[in-house]
């Protein structure tokens, strides 16, 4: 019998290395776009800094040209305002007596006075133009004593005893047409009424300020006979500048 061959002895592999995965490969950081960045951000800044820093120095120069100036510069003097000059300043003085009262007027107005048994007491003060012309007519008539253009202004006194006196009322009465509505007047702190009339139709108009006192009724008058218009108001200002200056002088007797 053949004799059986041994199998072969078993052959050992040397072990295997262990697998290791390749590396991944890293990106490389973009190093140059970060040095960009930060370049731009450096010149933002140092942008801004010359900015503020240039608006600094200029707010120092100007706040030390401002101290400068104020220094050198005096302070301005306060201005007093001077008082409105008074347009009845170097008139003259008129006094009653009698009624205790007075008032000033123009130097260069005459003054004259009367009484009647219709008037208490008068006083006339009267300005003729003498730089225009004679009027030598009234209403197409001849006048027998021909007269400058002139400017009155009167003051009439009356008595009233009635105890339901109305001044508005008496006013109406006065005269031939009121052509203005009565307005409320004062005058020496008496409360009065002022409006405008004419006494015939052809004469000019009248400017009346009136009011009551003690029984008496005061009156003054503003009236004009010239030959045009525009020069009948030439002195209203000074009929107005007499009213104010009028007052009662026994107010404390």
């Amino acid at each position: 019998m053949e004799t059986p061959i041994p199998p072969p002895p078993p052959v050992k592999l040397p072990p295997l290395p262990p697998i290791t995965p390749p590396p991944v490969p890293q990106e490389k950081k973009p190093k140059k776009f970060i040095f960009v960045i930060l370049l731009i951000l450096v010149m933002i800044l140092g942008a801004v800094t010359a900015v503020f820093g240039y608006q600094y120095i200029q707010t120092q120069k100007q706040k030390a040209k401002e101290q400068t100036q104020t220094q050198a510069s005096p302070l301005p003097k306060q201005t007093v305002p001077s008082p409105s000059p008074d347009p009845t300043e170097g008139w003259e003085t008129y006094t009653n007596e009698e009624y205790g009262y007075e008032f000033k007027y123009p130097k260069n107005w005459k003054l004259s006075t009367t009484s009647n048994e219709f008037i208490l007491f008068s006083f006339l003060l009267r300005l003729e133009d003498e730089s225009q012309e004679l009027i030598n007519t009234y209403g197409g008539k001849p006048l027998p004593n021909p007269h400058y253009p002139y400017y009155s202004i009167n003051l009439n006194i009356k008595e009233d005893t009635s105890i339901d006196f109305n001044l508005e009322s008496w006013a109406k009465e006065q005269s031939f047409l009121i052509k203005q509505q009565i307005k409320i007047a004062t005058v020496s702190g008496i409360k009065g009424v002022r409006y405008y009339t004419f006494l015939v139709p052809s004469s000019s108009d009248t400017i009346n300020t009136s009011f009551f006192k003690d029984n008496k009724i005061y009156t003054l008058e503003y009236y004009t006979d010239t030959p045009s218009e525009t020069d009948q108001e030439k002195f209203i200002d000074v009929y107005d500048q007499i009213l104010s200056t009028f007052k009662f002088t026994n107010e404390n007797k």
